[in-house]
């Protein structure tokens, strides 16, 4: 079983999938001051320990039509994929769907568990928030943008975008957000 630094609360479970490895899960709380609308703005003007490297084109304006928003008040369980082979964003977006509970809350979702749960990023790995095609943004090409995370193992993180285009690989996981769960 691998060791990982944390709280108390992460489990470990090896589910079986030929496509996806399930690294683990965690629990995250939203504050009731939890603005979804402007949780971009929010962590790129936050101060951090670490340096974070943020895309320009990362803005809350950018992601304003996301499937799913974060509730404020509510515990979500966030978990962790890694992928076995070469996958489009599609065939991730299918899987994760298939998920209990699964929210899609794209970039904002993304910039909270970084801002408040930085150090369960795994380190070495592009953490991507997928959402419904027509919820990304487009960039000046036309090309739909998912919002990703990848933590280096100096500290750093570097928020970025992939297109919807990208064939995916074991570079990449999947962040599923799951809820909102009941507080025990």
């Amino acid at each position: 079983m691998k060791q990982y630094p944390g709280p108390s609360e992460i489990h470990w479970l090896e589910i079986a999938n030929p496509y996806f490895i399930f690294e683990y899960y965690f629990f995250i709380n939203v504050p009731e001051d939890f603005i979804h609308e402007t949780q971009i703005e929010q962590f790129a003007s936050g101060s951090f320990t670490h340096k974070t490297f943020l895309n320009r084109d990362i803005t809350d304006l950018h992601f304003t039509k996301v499937t799913d928003r974060l509730i404020p008040g509510q515990r979500y369980a966030v978990k962790i994929f890694m992928l076995r082979r070469s996958m489009t964003p599609e065939e991730c977006l299918f899987f994760l769907k298939g998920q209990r509970d699964t929210r899609l809350v794209g970039a904002q979702g993304l910039a909270f568990v970084l801002k408040h749960y930085r150090h369960l990023f795994p380190l070495g790995l592009t953490l991507l928030s997928l959402d419904e095609q027509e919820h990304l943004f487009k960039d000046c090409d036309n090309n739909r943008m998912i919002p990703g995370v990848m933590r280096a193992r100096s500290g750093e993180a570097d928020f970025g975008l992939c297109t919807f285009d990208t064939r995916l690989n074991s570079e990449y996981g999947l962040i599923c957000f799951c809820g909102p769960m009941p507080y025990l």
